[in-house]
């Protein structure tokens, strides 16, 4: 489904300098102190060049805020990666692998198939319905394991082209836009009552290529409005009677990871019930 022959706009492959400045976790040199003698070490990097000689790019790196300072250096981290040899399906998006891990015994490597779409440099997760996630546990067989994975989810990254194209044919109706907006809201802010805006815009196009109304557009205006943040309701007060400040975007690689997964799904949920 990947046309691999014409030219088209490619995301840039990042230098370990720069994945050094964004996600020095990813070159650890050790486990944390204290993790089970069970457990073996390879740091993200080792993983990284395993990656880089298969024909995978990274492209983007990013770590996540510990929240123990011992946590410091060895926390989750995320690799984002396309291949080299793969253009974006009609210009609009590549497919990707992302691989997720820390060195401070709270996870394992993960692997999910993704998308970076390229109007809005907007990365996308998709769901385990879709396409499961890879869990590969630090035994000291994961960079053979890792590599077999990434191959895995290659081989069904085309399935993320025939999904799009669903959700482009499936068409929402004002109300059901407005459930899928409500309840993507809730995946961040648990009570209405906190959230600095109302769930209707979220459906507020940032872009032209955005404005309509399948379920493609919807998920894509419903999740960067949601996680790059800056909107407010000026039309209404908070708990202590002050006008919300504007949304926060979500920095945290845990939260990202979390709300990206969670529209996916929506998404899945409301094809599942516009299809006749």
């Amino acid at each position: 489904m990947f046309n691999t022959e014409r030219s088209s706009i490619h995301s840039a492959e990042i230098t370990d300098t720069e994945m050094q400045a964004s996600a020095p976790s990813i070159f650890a040199q050790q486990a944390m102190p204290g993790v089970s003698g069970r457990y073996t070490f390879l740091p993200t990097a080792r993983i990284v060049e395993a990656m880089r000689n298969e024909g995978w790019k990274p492209i983007e790196a990013r770590q996540s805020r510990p929240r123990l300072e011992a946590r410091r250096g060895y926390q989750l981290h995320q690799v984002r990666f396309q291949r080299r040899d793969q253009v974006a399906e009609v210009d609009e998006f590549a497919p990707e692998v992302i691989l997720l891990n820390s060195h401070d015994r709270s996870s394992g490597y993960e692997l999910r198939a993704g998308m970076f779409r390229f109007v809005c440099r907007n990365g996308l997760m998709v769901a385990d319905s879709l396409i499961p996630a890879i869990h590969v546990r630090h035994t000291g067989q994961e960079l053979g394991r890792i590599i077999e994975a990434s191959a895995t989810l290659l081989g069904q990254l085309p399935r993320i082209a025939d999904r799009v194209a669903s959700f482009r044919a499936t068409s929402l109706s004002d109300d059901a836009a407005r459930q899928f907006a409500a309840q993507a809201l809730a995946l961040r802010y648990s009570d209405p009552a906190l959230a600095p805006i109302r769930s209707e815009q979220l459906l507020e196009p940032r872009r032209h290529e955005d404005s309509g109304t399948h379920l493609w557009a919807v998920t894509n205006k419903v999740q960067e409005n949601l996680l790059r943040g800056g909107m407010r309701d000026t039309s209404r007060v908070n708990r202590n009677g002050r006008p919300f400040r504007p949304m926060r975007q979500i920095r945290g690689l845990g939260a990202n990871v979390d709300i990206n997964l969670g529209i996916w799904a929506l998404a899945e949920s409301f094809r599942a019930l516009e299809r006749p």
